[in-house]
């Protein structure tokens, strides 16, 4: 409530990064809903970040289960961009890595 009153801010990226480095072992930033978007809805964000912790294999899911679910729920014309957003997530997780931050602290 207080942002939108104009009494406080939300913090900047650099330092929810340093918060989040601070915290965790291990943090990925991922603009999901940009790259959603470029795919043509921002639902498609959803998808990328399944995709992106299923990369991590924090989620037992892996493609080809992925989109054998895809081809028996979806119309056959939503299957590929579905499969295209998934897929996304590991370039998406790459740049990450590369953004001049550590992403693992030892």
């Amino acid at each position: 409530m207080s942002v939108i009153c104009g009494e406080t801010t939300y913090p900047g990226q650099d330092e929810l990064q340093d918060g989040l480095d601070a915290m965790t072992a291990r943090n990925w930033s991922l603009n999901a809903t940009a790259k959603a978007m470029q795919l043509g809805n921002a639902v498609f964000a959803n998808i990328i970040l399944l995709g992106a912790l299923a990369s991590l294999k924090l989620l037992p899911v892996n493609r080809k289960d992925f989109a054998d679910v895809l081809a028996t729920t979806l119309p056959p014309n939503k299957v590929d961009i579905n499969l295209s957003a998934f897929d996304s997530a590991e370039e998406l997780m790459l740049a990450s890595n590369s953004g001049g931050r550590p992403t693992v602290k030892l």
